[in-house]
């Protein structure tokens, strides 16, 4: 669930290998456990400034590797995994062959796979990501994305997310991109990207947002009307907040500065085009991220009020009390 422009959904191709019987279980490389220390840190020192009432690790992951993969924060062998735990910083770590699905069945090795994803089986949440030495971009904009993804396992089972799991579905997603691809809703939609731009520029300049300055963005929002508008607002308020927790990386650049040696963060002018930046036609990642920096800048404790809100009427109400 992620468009970062720079990475849109790329797909990694695995090769499966057979094994053969062992005597002891396969010990864990070095690597993989430095991975997943390298996501898990990154990602708990994201929550404390971006969202404090997120708590990374505890929700179970899966690294992926070329043969292997790992998972971590497991109390038990998930299914398709080997018995065996090997003891880690992390905890137990448990195996299984590359490519074994949440529900313990396997992938062909010529099946395409998103790079990371968090998936709910059987009423479990899992999050799973491919090993950084797989992944076809920087170290820097993988601990990115495990941050993004793995925010998304914790919506999952937020109640301020609960509605929106259920409208935001593929065919949701489809649709509003195919409208946005086609036409339908560029012009209302740019019209808006614009009109946040030059809020967030406001803000950058050091002036505060009066109400003057939200309505017409309000009204703008009001006046799209299609027959997917909940999965929009839906699709706003989780992929715009993950979105936003991601960016805090590029926000504090201190905290990768002893993870990730000679990491810069992008100019900030770069980085506002990014953030509203449309890769796909998924339109609702740069509208609810721009939304929720504004609503950031209120001051207002919006993230407790979030849970089936229009983020741009939310953000008026609380310019208003301001």
């Amino acid at each position: 669930m992620h468009d970062r422009k720079r990475l849109v959904p790329w797909f990694v191709m695995l090769l499966v290998t057979g094994c053969g019987a062992r005597s002891t279980p396969p010990r864990p490389s070095a690597g993989v456990l430095a991975d997943a220390e390298l996501g898990l840190r990154v990602a708990a020192r994201v929550a404390r400034v971006a969202w404090p009432d997120w708590v990374p690790g505890k929700v179970p992951f899966v690294v992926v590797g070329r043969h292997e993969q790992w998972q971590f924060r497991a109390d038990a062998p998930p299914p398709g995994y080997a018995p065996h735990a090997f003891p880690s910083s992390l905890g137990p770590m448990f195996r299984a062959p590359s490519l074994t699905r949440p529900d313990g069945t396997r992938e062909s090795f010529l099946s395409p796979r998103f790079f990371a994803s968090a998936d709910r089986i059987n009423g479990s949440i899992t999050f799973t990501i491919v090993e950084p030495g797989l992944a076809p971009f920087p170290r820097v904009v993988w601990a990115a994305i495990f941050t993004h993804e793995y925010f998304h396992a914790f919506q999952m089972q937020d109640p301020r997310w609960e509605e929106d799991l259920l409208a935001a579905t593929q065919a949701a997603r489809r649709s509003l991109m195919d409208a946005y691809n086609s036409g339908a809703l560029r012009s209302s939609v740019d019209a808006e990207r614009a009109r946040v731009k030059a809020l967030l520029q406001r803000l950058a300049d050091g002036h505060a947002l009066e109400v003057a300055d939200v309505e017409p963005l309000v009204a703008l929002r009001a006046a799209r009307l299609h027959g997917a508008r909940d999965a929009e607002r839906a699709l706003e308020r989780m992929e715009g907040t993950a979105r936003l927790v991601e960016e805090t990386l590029d926000d504090h650049a201190g905290i990768l500065a002893d993870l990730i040696p000679h990491w810069q963060p992008e100019p900030a002018a770069a980085r506002m085009d990014r953030w509203l930046g449309v890769t796909d036609g998924e339109f609702y990642y740069a509208t609810g991220h721009g939304l929720a920096r504004l609503l950031e800048a209120t001051g207002c404790p919006w993230r407790e009020q979030l849970r089936g809100r229009d983020l741009g009427e939310l953000l008026l109400e609380c310019v208003r009390r301001r």
